[in-house]
């Protein structure tokens, strides 16, 4: 009988899944959304995520004009491109290996190890081209340097009761371990029970720290000549950007005719164009970043027209429940001419990304892959908590082997980047 062997592939699907979860950094900290469409959802297709709603307040007891807000919820087009699988070939008489067994052991966590590496790489990947907070600790990495990124997001509106996780190289996670043990708050742990308990540094600041293999690595755009920006009141409306949450910006004074000025993942400043207190709207005194979603040449007289996320919102009364920038402090109509300068490096450097972020930073959809017994294969789709695999089985008849296909298929995506806050180091 198959019921407890290699054979039984819907066992052996929970044994994958069961063992991807329990190993879950990243993923098991993340949002997962389950709702709408996404279980049907095809390879290519796009999805839509929610973008969260705010409003602003008037005063008064009668409710004068334009004191009305318009329930404007922005959602996030995203492609549904992440389909990765692993692929492994047995002999048939493998099929008859009991589930217990440390071979079935070994191909069970080898295949959900690979399949998780690349899910956790992806929502690195997306921290790194879609948050625009950033801190260089190029210099070298200190307490200080993300306990200022956990004030950042603090100062922005981030819920004091978001638990915030910290994502650090394990090079990173040694040095500070070392630097400050002393400064650690330590869980008591009975019994480690999965992977995340194991990867655990300690707590500073509210942040958790953890160490993490699979963080991005961004390469800096070239950066050069004296950058400003070109041109007044090049602001926009939320209604106008709500759905992909960027705008472009004309920019002058870069090296003319050079390629790749900026990179996607880069994150620039505005000279007096300071972030805000999503719940407030008001300046937290400090510089805004906005980030290059796309790579940008300059032209032959040195201008840029680049594309960046957050776009610049400076708008009043109700309307102003979706600002980017505080209007009181950040003066659009006279834009012309202010200093831009890039915070994650030039000329091509080189920084590892470290990562802050709270739940609410980033969304994973899980799509449900169909079941394909009925076209000469043996199939079965597990998912726990929103997470999901596809394990298919085939015998070849010409080889006598058997040939078992490990596979996801996901979106990512960064739906509240202020939740979030890159650090980057060179190692």
């Amino acid at each position: 009988m198959a019921t407890q062997t290699f054979a039984n592939t819907d066992l052996v699907s929970d044994m994958v899944i069961a063992s991807l979860f329990n190993k879950a950094q990243k993923v098991g900290l993340v949002g997962r959304e389950t709702e709408g469409d996404f279980n049907t959802a095809k390879y290519g297709q796009t999805i839509n995520m929610r973008r969260p709603v705010y409003f602003a307040s008037s005063s008064g007891a009668v409710i004068q004009a334009g004191q009305t807000s318009a329930i404007e919820e922005g959602t996030v087009p995203v492609v549904v491109d992440n389909r990765e699988k692993v692929v492994i070939e047995l002999d048939s008489s493998e099929l008859a290996l009991n589930v217990t067994s440390d071979r079935v052991a070994d191909y069970v966590n080898g295949m959900a190890d690979e399949m998780l590496n690349v899910i956790e790489q992806s929502i690195s990947d997306e921290a790194r081209t879609g948050v625009w907070n950033y801190g260089d600790a190029s210099g070298g990495a200190t307490l200080d340097e993300f306990a200022r990124a956990r004030a950042f997001m603090a100062a922005q509106g981030v819920s004091a009761m978001s638990n915030k996780y910290g994502c650090v190289t394990p090079f990173v996670g040694q040095i500070l371990s070392k630097e400050v043990s002393t400064a650690f708050s330590f869980p008591s742990v009975v019994r480690v029970s999965d992977a995340m308990d194991r990867a655990k540094i300690g707590t500073y600041n509210t942040i958790m720290f953890m160490e993490d293999q699979v963080l991005a690595t961004h390469v800096s755009g070239v950066a050069t000549g004296t950058i400003v920006v070109d041109g007044n009141d090049q602001n926009v409306t939320y209604n106008s950007a709500r759905g992909t949450y960027e705008q472009t910006l004309n920019l002058t004074g870069a090296t003319a005719s050079t390629t790749g000025i900026f990179k996607a993942g880069d994150v620039l400043n505005i000279d007096t164009f300071q972030a805000i207190n999503r719940k407030t709207r008001k300046s937290i005194g400090k510089l805004q970043g906005f980030l290059v979603t796309e790579d940008a040449d300059s032209d032959g007289a040195g201008a840029v027209t680049v594309t960046i996320s957050p776009p610049i919102i400076a708008e009043t009364g109700v309307d102003a429940a979706f600002n980017t920038v505080d209007p009181t402090v950040t003066d659009v109509t006279a834009m012309d001419g202010l200093a831009v300068s890039t915070i994650t490096g030039t000329d091509g450097e080189v920084r590892k990304e470290n990562l802050i972020f709270a739940k609410e930073a980033f969304t994973i959809a899980m799509i449900d892959l169909p079941s394909v017994s009925d076209s000469g294969a043996n199939s079965s789709t597990k998912s726990i908590d929103g997470l999901s695999l596809r394990l298919t089985r085939q015998y070849q008849i010409n080889s006598d082997k058997v040939i078992y296909r490990c596979e996801a298929l996901w979106a990512v995506k960064a739906i509240q980047p202020y939740y979030a806050f890159r650090i980057g180091t060179i190692e």
